[in-house]
């Protein structure tokens, strides 16, 4: 007897994982699976700035639709401080911005892919004439806000399936 139940209850499993197939019927596509792909997106950036050759690190997040439509934000800054003279002596840098982007990769099933990236945010920049440490209450001698619009094009290599380099 505890066989068969075992054998039914086996049985009931396989039929329910079997009925959460997603094939829609639709008028113009016929047995189309997920209409909507959505997968998460993470990367990390690096940006090379001529300025004393500091570095901008940083992340971008969101949603890759159907593996070509990407959505999301990214936030970066400045690693660290840069200096430049002014006419009243040396300021030192910080630099950081974040906002939403929008982007589309061209033929993602391809090992070597194109695509491109429109960054739409805002900036903070401030300066002292010291040293600026990142979690030090200060007076910045001088700061700027703005927006800024990064369009952006690359080239991807797919390495493996969870892991695609710009």
């Amino acid at each position: 007897m505890k066989k068969i139940l075992l054998s039914v209850a086996i049985f009931s499993v396989a039929m329910a994982i079997a009925a959460q197939e997603n094939n829609y019927n639709y008028l113009f596509k016929e047995n189309q699976e997920n209409p909507l792909k959505k997968e998460w997106y993470v990367g990390l950036t690096s940006k090379h700035m001529q300025v004393n050759s500091n570095t901008m690190p940083g992340i971008e997040a969101g949603v890759m639709l159907n593996d070509a439509f990407l959505v999301g934000i990214y936030g970066m800054g400045t690693s660290g401080n840069f200096t430049f003279q002014n006419y009243n002596g040396f300021n030192h840098i910080m630099y950081g911005e974040g906002g939403l982007l929008a982007g589309y990769v061209a033929n993602p099933d391809q090992m070597l892919h194109f695509g491109g990236t429109i960054k739409l945010g805002y900036l903070s920049l401030i300066a002292h004439e010291d040293e600026i440490r990142v979690f030090d209450d200060f007076e910045p001698t001088a700061e700027d806000d703005g927006v800024v619009y990064h369009p952006e094009i690359f080239s991807e290599i797919n390495v493996v399936r969870f892991l695609k380099v710009r």
